[in-house]
């Protein structure tokens, strides 16, 4: 069956091209059933079906497209989310693959954490919330213990543009990047920090919509709200009973500072987790070098000064200074 783009959905000139997605052959994982349709791109704009959905990709159609130079198959746009769940669940075979580089498993990673950290926000509670996020959280720590390269790749491929989902998934790359760089080795207590770091602020789940995407400063009344994130973050994973405490440090702690101004208990340094000052660290140097609606990114560099200066009592500078070693790009 051969498709063209034209025909589908009428605009000003009569017709608009369906969204083709391309879909790198190293994305697929060989003698697994796709659910979703894979199509070959004859010429530019045409496209003819290769493989319909509940089939095998087998180790045969990948010899045989790499013996005809193809290294790329296409996806139509509506059926995005189910090949972005396919990578969810296929994430640890992909990542285990000695033939994929890492920037190219970085991508994988953050595809499938951003999938994860979607559904979770919006039905936190679920059963399967904190069980599917740890499992994103498993393959982030054995990626960045194991490859060496991983935590520069995925600052540099890191969306500036500001959202909780993708705040959530640089949170939790900078702290365990940083927590491994600071001699934590226990696998157990990295997959910890790294699920802590993803679901940080899934308390926010339970705030007005309005005030999370508002544009500009926020008033008394507001910020006073926005602040009991962190004690509603607690609650839903409480009741839910399978967070571990290393990650709910990482819930509680990520707002105190070591000036014990910080929130919600304003702890003094002496209570302050090792994970709860790497979090803090984590948390805002992301919030600084991304773009929101009132404020745009800063340098990297003029935000670890800050750091390191006008906002040096509030954290942990023997970390901030690994970190700031950990943020190294990764060599050609």
């Amino acid at each position: 069956m051969t498709e063209s783009p034209e025909g589908s959905v009428r605009a000003a000139f009569g017709h608009v091209r369906p969204l083709y997605i391309p879909v790198h052959l190293d994305g697929l994982v060989m003698d697994s059933v796709v659910d979703f349709h894979l199509y070959l791109q004859t010429s530019p704009g045409h496209f003819v079906l290769f493989r319909g959905p509940d089939l095998e990709f087998t180790t045969a159609h990948h010899a045989r497209l790499l013996a005809n130079n193809v290294q790329t198959l296409w996806l139509k746009g509506d059926e995005r989310r189910r090949y972005e769940q396919y990578v969810e669940r296929h994430l640890e075979t992909l990542l285990a693959n000695p033939q994929i580089a890492t920037p190219r498993k970085v991508e994988l990673l953050q595809s499938a954490a951003h999938t994860t950290l979607e559904a979770v926000m919006i039905d936190p509670r679920h059963t399967e919330a904190v069980p599917r996020t740890r499992r994103v959280a498993q393959q982030t720590v054995q990626l960045l213990v194991k490859e060496k390269e991983a935590l520069g790749h995925m600052a540099a491929l890191m969306a500036r543009d500001y959202d909780t989902v993708r705040h959530s998934m640089n949170v939790s790359i900078f702290a365990t990047g940083l927590a491994h760089a600071a001699g934590v080795r226990n696998a157990s207590d990295l997959r910890d920090l790294a699920l802590g770091g993803l679901l940080h602020d899934i308390g926010k789940s339970e705030l007005p919509r309005e005030l999370i995407v508002k544009p500009g400063a926020y008033t008394d009344g507001e910020m006073a709200l926005m602040r009991t994130h962190v004690v509603r973050g607690e609650h839903i994973l409480q009741a839910d009973g399978r967070m571990g405490s290393l990650g709910m440090v990482v819930v509680s702690q990520h707002h105190e500072r070591l000036s014990g101004h910080g929130y919600p208990r304003a702890l003094e340094p002496q209570h302050i987790h090792l994970f709860g000052r790497i979090a803090a660290i984590a948390d805002v140097y992301d919030a600084m070098t991304s773009d929101r609606s009132y404020q745009r990114a800063m340098k990297p560099v003029d935000a670890l000064h800050l750091m390191t200066t006008h906002l040096a009592s509030h954290f942990d500078q023997d970390l901030l200074k690994t970190f700031v070693k950990t943020l190294r790009a990764p060599r050609a």
